[in-house]
Order: structure tokens, then C-alpha cells, then sequence
């Protein structure tokens, strides 16, 4: 069953910490959230319990509040840090982290943080609001249902997910077909860096974005750059030709968080690509942007 991991600091967020973990229990179920004061039992190593249960969890919500980033300063000597080390481990499995702002807090900059938490600044923080508590709540928990299995959900969540089981049975074709077809051609060139790709549906103005790829072996991470915003490259893979990828982000002026699939393939004049949301499919073809 699909896990959700709070993590967060007492002497900051506390009550917000429990406030949050209430509402998660009733929608998607007991089962599905870890807090580390009630979930840890006495006579357990500590840290040990945190790498084992991040280890299983699908989302790590790192909780942010207005002294979140001095209490971090204030304990980067110290091995006793358990809210570092739940986000180190988040990000070294690369499970999905999600910064969660609280009580009016600002997302930490890339300069601000060690650095073996840089890579956090880069995640796409929700925020919630004191006086929109309900709404921003509704909004991470649509967000967090949009990869929670079936029976994890409630029945009014389960129908909100259609469309995208939908989709997805058309992708999963989709990119068998183009992996089969990918295995019978000759390695592919280097594809980390930075891409810049003209997208355009049908009867709409193109626009253009940027793609910044990092491959070890069949894996791909990086970051898409819309005209709308920033998204965090998910589940991405690389067969022969072929790459896959998703991204989940929240548009400018927007409240709902939008999930675009991608599809590529990579030949000697760059890479072709199909992206897939709700409203539509996009193709265009990413080129490798030149040294400056």
C-alpha cells in the first residue's frame, strides 16, 4: 500500500504537522500516513526506523515552517538531526518530496541549504494557507491522489482518476510499441544538458520549452521548463531510442497541479517528442541548446 511520510519539526509545525496528518487519515486511510511520534515503537532505533519506512513510502511531505531554516542551521553539526536525515533519505531514493509551506514560510533557496539538500530547492513547493486551510489541503490531496492505487482511495477519489487510468493504458501501448522498435536500432547519442523544443497542438500557437536532462544508464532526471512554470522530471527511462518521462506541476495562476507525459525519440538531428495532458497532445523536436 502506498505510504505517505510527514516530516517535520515539533518545536516549528507541530500542530499544523497533526492538523494535516488528521485530514490525510480520512481521506486516504490510516494506513497510508507515517508520523514518527506515533508510528515508532519503544525500543526502536530511531534512525533505523526513518530509512526502513522512507524506504517504502511513495511521498515525503517536508513540512516548512517560519524557523524550519534556522533549526536546520542550528543542528548541521549535529548527527542528530532526524528531519535532515528523513530528507536526505527521501532524496537519495528518489521517492517524490514535496515541501509543504506552512504559517506564511518562504521555500529555502538552493544557497541556503547544505548540500546534500540542494536538490529540495528545486521541488515544487503547495503551500497552505491559514485562512484557506480546507482548499489547500483539498488541493495536496488531489495532488498525492494522482499516483495513490486504486484501493487506497476513497470512492469520490477513485472517479476523479479515470480519465487518467484512461491514459495511461494508452501510453503503456504506446511506449511498448516504440520500446520494441527502439531495441532494434544502434546505441543513441548523449542526450545530458539542456534541450530547447517548439511545442504546438493542433490549431493552437506553438510554445516553446526547456528541458534539462540528467542519464545514468536507463535513467532519466532533470527539470522541464513551461511558459506556465517549472516541472520535476518523475519516473523517467531511456530503451535504446526511446524515452518516457512525466512531469507534475502547478501552472501560473492556476490551483490545480497538471500532469504532462512525454514521449521521444532520440535521433542525429535531435529528439522527437509527444507530450500528453488533458487538454490534448503536443509534438515537437528538442535540439540541444549551444554553449553560451
Amino acid at each position: 500500500m502506498t505510504k505517505i511520510f510527514i516530516s517535520y519539526r515539533r518545536s516549528d509545525v507541530g500542530g499544523y504537522a497533526g492538523r494535516l496528518c488528521d485530514r490525510l487519515n480520512a481521506h486516504l486511510g490510516e494506513d497510508s500516513i507515517f508520523m514518527d511520534v506515533e508510528d515508532i515503537h519503544p525500543g526502536q532505533d530511531f534512525v533505523r526506523a526513518i530509512d526502513d519506512t522512507v524506504a517504502k513510502c511513495d511521498y515525503l511531505l517536508v513540512l516548512i515552517g517560519p524557523r524550519w531554516l534556522e533549526t536546520l542551521a542550528q543542528r548541521s553539526s549535529s548527527n542528530e538531526d532526524f528531519v535532515h536525515h528523513e530528507i536526505v533519505t527521501g532524496l537519495t531514493r528518489n521517492i517524490q518530496v514535496i515541501p509543504v509551506l506552512v504559517a506564511g514560510a518562504k521555500m529555502p533557496g538552493i544557497q541556503q541549504l547544505p548540500a546534500d539538500l540542494a536538490e529540495l530547492s528545486r521541488r515544487q513547493a503547495i503551500e497552505i494557507r491559514d485562512d484557506r486551510f480546507d482548499d489547500d489541503v483539498a488541493r495536496l490531496i488531489r495532488l498525492l491522489e494522482i499516483a495513490l492505487p486504486k484501493n487506497s482511495l476513497q470512492p469520490a477519489s477513485r472517479s476523479r482518476l479515470r480519465v487518467f487510468a484512461v491514459l495511461a493504458v494508452f501510453m503503456s501501448i504506446l511506449i511498448a510499441g516504440i520500446i520494441f522498435l527502439a531495441s532494434q536500432r544502434s546505441p543513441v547519442p548523449e542526450i545530458n544538458g539542456t534541450w530547447l523544443a517548439d511545442m504546438q497542438k493542433t490549431g493552437q500557437q506553438p510554445y516553446r520549452i526547456s528541458l534539462t536532462f540528467v542519464h545514468e544508464g536507463r535513467v532519466i532526471r532533470g527539470i522541464v521548463d513551461y511558459p506556465t512554470g517549472n516541472g520535476v522530471i518523475q519516473e523517467g527511462t531511456v530503451e535504446g531510442e526511446s524515452l518516457t518521462f512525466s512531469t507534475l506541476h502547478t501552472p501560473q495562476f492556476e490551483s490545480e497541479p497538471a500532469v504532462i507525459y512525454f514521449t521521444g525519440r532520440i535521433k542525429e538531428d535531435g529528439i522527437y517528442l509527444t507530450s500528453t495532458d488533458d487538454a490534448g497532445i503536443a509534438t515537437g523536436i528538442a535540439r540541444k541548446k549551444l554553449s553560451e
